[in-house]
């Protein structure tokens, strides 16, 4: 049971205490790390100018996973037991630079320079995963730039796609793994405090049901999607969160034996798409027309369901499917179809 905040960044693992968990990964980065690289520009999650990766190794045979995220709305308990990419991660000199930056640079992918930075690690992101340049459009879908009208960067991420891995960022690559690695037999939670804040992630559903018994007035934070506006925008307070993105029961995404396909509330969109879209095959435009996807890396299918906003984008399509909801707490779990889940203006069945 840990009450740090653990993570790996600059080569090197972070033991944090003594500060807010409403603190972005963003406000830490530029103001604790001195890391200025990664921007803030709308500070909700839209421009992309301060993308940056979060990696985690999973399943069988411990792949190395990464994701791209706006660092603007993560909270920085969620980093925990990650490795944490900046932009300043990527390259090693003003002569040794990545693939992606030399191509960036080559192809005068930057005019004023302040979106490229978000650029260059949604291109990143790209580069690792081995994508076909065909994707470059949906790698940087969440990413806005007002100088070089896309041209050039697109040029950029063509030439990068092909390009070798840079031996200096694989040697990064190699001992981030093995601390992954490390840290994924002992994850048992994160359990932080500071002052009267509260940050709780626990690894099981039992536990996360009896922290909602015993703290019925904290909130339960997944993606970070919404509440990261209300924090950046509305600048409200929450003392106590909890999230579910820790237990692997709800994060899995699977068929039953008849068919039905079962999404666990804190699946990502990004995660729950290669089975979902077996089930609605004609929904490809509209998944990438859904968020960016840093957002949908981010936004869980069960926060935007239960958020009951009536201009969700998920909400209808599920409803379309005849979804159902399982509601479980410690005295028990229910099914709900969806269409009685929602009762009002964000309302729902948990009201």
């Amino acid at each position: 049971m840990s009450q740090t905040i653990t993570f790996f960044l600059g080569g090197e693992e972070l033991r944090v205490q003594g500060i807010s968990p409403a603190t972005t990964l963003l406000d830490f980065l530029r103001e604790h790390r001195g890391r200025t690289g990664t921007k803030e520009g709308c500070n909700e999650g839209d421009c992309g100018a301060c993308t940056v990766l979060l990696a985690h190794v999973e399943g069988p045979k411990n792949d190395l996973v990464y994701r791209a995220v706006n660092a603007c709305i993560t909270l920085l308990p969620a980093v925990h037991g990650h490795w944490v990419v900046s932009v300043e991660d990527l390259g090693q000199a003003p002569d040794r630079l990545h693939p992606v930056q030399d191509a960036m640079f080559r192809r005068h992918g930057s005019q004023c320079g302040f979106c490229t930075p978000g650029f260059v690690m949604s291109l990143a992101a790209m580069h690792l995963d081995g994508a076909p340049v065909e994707q470059a459009e949906t790698y940087i879908a969440g990413n806005l730039c007002r100088c070089t009208g896309y041209g050039p960067i697109l040029a950029a991420a063509g030439d990068s796609v092909a390009a070798p891995e840079d031996p200096a960022f694989g040697a990064k690559v190699r001992a981030a793994k093995d601390w992954l690695i490390a840290r994924r037999a002992d994850d048992d939670g994160l359990f932080y405090e500071h002052g009267d804040e509260r940050y709780d992630a626990p690894v099981t559903l039992d536990a996360l049901l009896r922290l909602r018994q015993d703290h019925p007035e904290a909130t339960l934070v997944a993606g970070t999607t919404e509440l990261g506006l209300w924090l950046n925008k509305d600048l409200q307070d929450f003392p106590h969160l909890i999230s579910p993105t820790r237990v692997d029961a709800l994060t899995g995404v699977d068929f039953r034996p008849d068919g039905t396909l079962v999404i666990g509330g804190a699946a990502t969109y990004e995660q729950a798409w290669p089975k979902l879209s077996q089930v609605i095959p004609e929904g490809q435009d509209w998944f990438e027309r859904f968020a960016s996807m840093q957002i949908r890396q981010q936004a869980t299918i069960g926060g935007n369901i239960v958020n009951a906003s009536p201009i969700g984008d998920g909400p209808p399509l599920f409803l379309a499917l005849n979804a159902e909801v399982e509601l479980a707490s410690t005295r028990g779990s229910r099914v709900v179809p969806l269409t009685d889940f929602f009762t009002g203006y964000k309302q729902t069945e948990l009201a």
